[in-house]
């Protein structure tokens, strides 16, 4: 065993403590003895003297001496100022018992450099502290507050601190990790505790949960999820979230004091609301112009209006906001609703929705040409219809029953809710239609997003999309168009009365196989697209089919579009924002119109009306209605009416659809012969699936910056393609939208030549 240590730049503090420990018994016990011929030094002594010393001085010379090359030796391992000023005083405070003043033991000295070890490992872990590139590296250690970042700091020095490993050896890197990802773990852990706390709660595990407590049964279900989710995030956003203990108290508390003030805000509301419509104090409905024509149908949905525009988290209403409220609500509602339109009371309502039949809903049984098509796995041969039939009852319960009523063009009644929400971004309505029999028939019209027509689908759902709307029979969807005296009537309406939500639980029904996950796909249905789609047949277009003409209906308007098309899509992907081919494709574009003989006459504008467009178009726009003369086109006379529409906003205008007005109305309510306008009907905001080849994105393209589909509606479609199967009503794929798509629709306009007819004529009223 050597009896020494040479000193020199790399001996480390774990060599010298090493040597103490090895020789603190032998060398203790020498040093204590009463007579010896040459006293023993000890341990500190043998390590730190110098060469000089080994034949000089007293002992307590070299006892000096070594002390300071000792304390010397050990100060120079330490970065930090601090740490050497420290470990000085704990140098000079330590000495053994029974030796001489200013001696230590082995021992001693070896806790001394266990200390400075340890001082060496919190100016190492400096480098994992929160804010540093290590810690950033940690599992878990991301969206921490300061003080949970803090309290893993102060752990991982307290660590280093406690533990005999980190007395003895300075720490490498990868236990230095291991080491910094204990302390996140530890905090993870207790996080992880004060979770399952809040999520015991919430689960009723350990009690009731949120349904025990008062004001629970008053709130919707929307209002609940929204205490939740407020409670949640306030208890796991706190600065020491996870740090102090949670108890199930304490949620409960927030809890209960969330509920008391939601339904203490609902309460007082829902009072001030009885007292304006029971003339009970000021101001009250008796007092406010224009309601001469409200009756209890339309004072319902004024009710139901305010409820649903009431953010019940802000707070009461008062009566005075009501009043404010509903005179808003009123003035619009005169301002636009148009004459043509017939306000329904109770009675007239209650005797439509008597005398209405509605969907029975079936299985689909899967043919053997959808199997051919490959449209659903080989073994299914029958799809469970996913939606519940709709009866009076549920009409009655979500205030769907008919608001208006209007004459169509063939004499026969078509009744109307006010608009509502299907789901978010998407708009939509019941309407009750007169047949032959003065029987009525119940169907769903939504607004397309893009055009901004109103439509009324064949059918819903496709083999992997339950949203998916029915374009009706031939291609594009045209033959789904309304015609344009009800498409006036409808944006009177939604002009009037802004759609409101429908009260009631949500759905979640599994539908369209597995995702990439394998897990079962999910849609979520509203109470309002509950009864929007159950008002529709599944998977099931033949009833639509068998009421038009299908020798006529869906052809092409365009000559030759098919060629054209197929002339424009031999260019590349993106070659219009490339400026590539141009020349040749305007040329193929300006055969783009419609037969000579079945042009619209812009000299003479029919009628002109303010419409409601989807987000896309957020200062709406307005339609103009031009009529060509009647013709004859394949033995069939027509006389064509365009509906144009001006983008308010940037003055573009684009074809939302055009009808064949000698045509009959089927119970559908659309006409029984139809063109499809194919590219002509290119919205000014367009799906990608919709353009042809060389007008559709091009990553290599820079963005223009203009107006395309909002984050709201992109993140819509890229999480299910919910909006794209509703108005695109093409597959999924390739659905999305670059934020230049509105330069290159309006590129594709202006070298089409209707399109650009009907922009001068239009544009004519509003030149100065």
């Amino acid at each position: 065993m050597p009896s020494s240590i040479t000193l020199t730049n790399t001996t480390t503090l774990e060599d010298i403590k090493q040597f103490a420990d090895n020789f603190q018994d032998a060398n203790h016990q020498a040093r204590t003895q009463d007579k010896v011929t040459q006293p023993t030094i000890t341990v500190y002594e043998k390590v730190g003297q110098e060469p000089k010393f080994k034949s000089q001085g007293t002992i307590n010379q070299r006892i000096d001496n070594g002390r300071d090359a000792m304390l010397k030796l050990i100060k120079s391992k330490l970065d930090n100022p601090v740490h050497r000023q420290m470990i000085e005083q704990v140098f000079n405070n330590v000495k053994g018992d029974g030796v001489p003043k200013g001696s230590m033991t082995g021992n001693n000295l070896s806790m001394v450099i266990g200390e400075a070890i340890m001082f060496k490992n919190n100016e190492a872990i400096e480098d994992f502290l929160p804010g540093s590139n290590n810690f950033s590296t940690l599992n878990g250690a991301y969206g921490l507050t300061d003080s949970q970042k803090e309290s893993i700091q102060q752990d991982m020095f307290s660590i280093i601190e406690r533990s005999p490993y980190t007395h003895q050896n300075v720490l490498d890197q990868n236990e230095l990790t291991q080491l910094a990802q204990m302390a996140v773990d530890n905090f993870i852990a207790k996080r992880d505790a004060a979770n399952d706390t809040i999520n015991n709660f919430f689960s009723g595990t350990n009690g009731e949960g949120m349904s025990g407590l008062t004001g629970y049964d008053m709130l919707s279900k929307d209002d609940i999820a929204g205490v939740e989710k407020e409670v949640r995030a306030a208890l796991t956003s706190a600065e020491r979230f996870g740090l102090d203990e949670l108890t199930p108290d304490e949620v409960k508390q927030m809890v209960k004091d969330k509920l008391d003030t939601l339904k203490d805000n609902l309460q007082t509301t829902t009072t001030h609301l009885n007292n304006y419509f029971s003339n009970t104090g000021s101001p009250n409905f008796s007092e406010l112009e224009g309601t001469d024509n409200f009756n209890s149908e339309l004072k319902t949905w004024l009710k139901d209006s305010v409820m649903s525009d009431f953010d019940i988290k802000a707070g009461a209403l008062s009566q005075e906001q009501i009043g404010e409220l509903i005179e808003q609500k009123v003035a619009t509602f005169n301002g636009h609703l148009s004459t043509n339109l017939t306000i329904l009371d109770a009675n007239a309502a209650k005797l439509i929705v008597d005398n209405t039949s509605m969907v029975e809903h079936q299985n689909y049984t899967v043919t053997q040409q959808d199997k051919i098509d490959k449209l659903f796995p080989q073994d299914v041969d029958e799809v469970e219809c996913p939606v519940s039939d709709i009866d009076s009852d549920d009409l009655n319960s979500s205030h769907l029953t008919p608001k208006f009523s209007m004459t169509m063009e063939n004499g026969k009644t078509l009744a109307m809710t006010e608009p509502f929400e299907i789901k978010p971004g998407r708009t939509g309505c019941l309407a009750y239609i007169e047949g032959e029999s003065g029987k009525y028939e119940l169907h769903g019209f939504y607004l397309s997003n893009s055009r901004g027509e109103w439509q009324s689908p064949s059918h819903f759902g496709d083999s992997t999309n339950l949203t998916f709307l029915g374009k009706g029979v031939g291609g594009g969807k045209s033959s789904t168009v309304l015609p344009m005296s009800v498409q006036k009537e409808m944006h009177a309406i939604l002009n009037s009365m802004p759609p409101r939500q429908i009260e009631g639980d949500s759905q979640q029904i599994k539908y369209g196989g597995k995702d990439d996950m394998n897990n079962d796909k999910e849609v979520t249905l509203s109470r309002g697209g509950q009864m929007f789609f159950g008002s529709l047949q599944f998977l099931d277009n033949s009833e639509f089919t068998s009421q038009v003409d299908t020798d006529h209906t869906g052809k092409p308007i365009i000559p030759n579009e098919e060629s054209i098309l197929e002339n424009i899509n031999k260019f590349d992907r993106g070659d219009v924002g490339l400026n590539h081919n141009i020349d040749s494709i305007k040329e193929q574009l300006a055969l783009v119109s419609v037969p000579d003989g079945l042009e619209p006459n812009f000299h003479d504008l029919i009628e002109r009306y303010p419409v409601t467009l989807s987000s896309e178009y957020p200062q709406g726009g307005e339609a103009f209605i031009f009529q060509g003369d009647t013709a004859t086109v394949n033995d069939q006379d027509v006389c064509l009416k365009y509906m144009f529409i001006r983008d308010n906003e940037t003055g573009g205008v684009f074809l939302a659809g055009i009808e064949n007005t000698l045509a009959d109305i089927n119970s559908f309510g659309v006409r029984n012969s139809s063109f499809n306008i194919g590219i002509l009907g290119t919205g000014l905001v367009e799906y990608e699936t919709m353009l042809p080849e060389p007008f559709k994105d091009n990553p290599d393209i820079a963005q223009s910056g203009r107006r395309g589909f909002s984050p709201e509606m992109l993140q819509l479609m890229m999480m299910g393609g919910d909006l794209n199967s509703i108005d695109s009503n093409e597959s999924e794929q390739d659905s999305n939208s670059s934020s230049d798509t509105y330069k290159r629709v309006e590129q594709l306009h202006e070298n089409m030549p209707l399109i650009e007819q009907a922009s001068i004529a239009i544009g004519l009223f509003f030149d100065d």
